[in-house]
């Protein structure tokens, strides 16, 4: 088995300053359902 104990990358894509899923969540989380609901299309009858 093994345990992450950290991670740190100099090409990393993430960003902590824009990562809002927290209590400074800029991002408005209603957008999110129409994003799934598009990208579900294809899958619905």
């Amino acid at each position: 088995s093994c345990q992450v104990v950290g991670r740190k990358s100099e090409h990393s894509r993430y960003n902590e300053a824009k990562a809002t899923y927290g209590a400074k969540d800029t991002f408005d989380q209603s957008l999110a359902e129409g994003f799934n609901h598009l990208w579900a299309m294809p899958f619905l009858k």
